[in-house]
């Protein structure tokens, strides 16, 4: 089901309305939003780019009530117009941008059952302009809804939320904590503290993969990314039939990874030490742990439900953070202390 990756481009403009006509109230009317919906996740069979791109309902979403407020469908190349009554007024602050198509994934699409995909952006009226993270050029990318999640979930403030409007350059690709995003994501200098962390540039791009990955898998990233939330259960069995997945607090309940970190590990030189989490490897050629100081631990069994590692704590290693490593994924969660 997985498909090729491939990156299209396709231009996203504003449209201005011109000379704006007064409304009956003699308010200038709000000119329309115009854009661009990006998917550069080619699939096979269940959803084509045609599926995605064509007829996809784009809404403005009000991020603090969760309303929608105006609708409009993609044409065949993604692009679309969203226009707005005469007694529309825009906030201050951001709204979701969002593309939504329920999936064919063997039948007819939209229909009951139907596998549902969203991608999404944040968008400002400012000034007599429509700004989005994309800038001036409105296009929602695999990327904007890795950012948009973020703001989400960790609760940005309105402020915040603007911060980020034109952090991203579009069709410009750019690697951070192992991964290639199709554009360039950079942190807005006026994020500061827990913002400034959240929506680091390798968060960013873990999360972007994590998208990628719920995109070619039929789920809708918007739905299925959520927060590990701390203090996770101790013990694998504890841990089963939670859903954690993911890296580093950013997570896919569907397909992803996690360790246990709460307790943490210790052994002596020499020592067998057991990892306990869910999704993990289950075969020792598949996993890669590393100590604090970059000393590799050899991995001597794995668990055949992926539920445990064990590996051996190697001559000079050092107490710290291990780095475990499964496929592109890098798990750092866990502290490692040599007794």
């Amino acid at each position: 089901m997985i498909g090729t990756m491939r990156h299209l481009t396709l231009a996203g403009v504003i449209l201005l309305a011109g000379c704006a006509v007064p409304a009956a109230e003699g308010l200038p009317v709000t000119p329309p939003l115009s854009g661009t919906v990006q998917f550069p996740v080619e699939r096979r069979v269940s959803a084509t780019m045609a599926e995605i791109g064509t007829k996809a309902t784009v809404s403005l979403i009000d991020t603090a009530t969760g309303n929608t407020l105006a609708t409009a469908l993609t044409d065949p190349d993604g692009a679309f117009v969203l226009s707005f009554e005469k007694t529309f007024r825009p906030q201050a602050g951001a709204y979701f941008l969002e593309a939504v198509k329920g999936l064919s994934a063997g039948g007819l699409p939209n229909r009951a059952g139907a596998p549902l995909a969203r991608i999404r952006t944040l968008a400002s009226f400012q000034g007599s302009n429509w700004v989005t993270l994309t800038g001036a050029g409105v296009r929602i990318t695999t990327a904007t809804t890795a950012i948009s999640a973020l703001a989400g979930l960790n609760r940005l403030s309105p402020s915040e939320n603007l911060a980020l409007l034109g952090s991203v350059k579009a069709n410009t690709p750019s690697t951070a904590a192992g991964f290639t995003m199709f554009d360039t994501y950079t942190v807005p200098a006026s994020l500061t503290g827990t913002a400034s962390a959240a929506l680091s540039k390798a968060a960013v791009h873990r999360t972007w993969s994590l998208v990628v990955q719920a995109l070619q898998a039929d789920e809708d990233p918007v739905a299925v990314l959520f927060l590990r939330p701390g203090g996770q259960p101790s013990s694998s069995t504890s841990l089963a039939g939670t859903g954690y997945g993911g890296e580093e607090g950013i997570a896919w309940g569907a397909s992803g990874w996690t360790l246990d970190a709460t307790t943490g590990v210790s052994g002596a030189v020499g020592a067998t030490v057991t990892l306990y989490g869910l999704g993990l490897p289950k075969s020792t050629a598949a996993v890669s742990v590393k100590t604090s100081n970059g000393l590799v631990c050899p991995v001597t069994a794995v668990g055949p439900d992926g539920t445990w590692i064990r590996f051996t704590v190697p001559a000079s290693a050092a107490s710290g953070p291990l780095d475990v490593r499964f496929g592109q994924w890098s798990n750092r969660s866990v502290f490692l202390t040599v007794l």
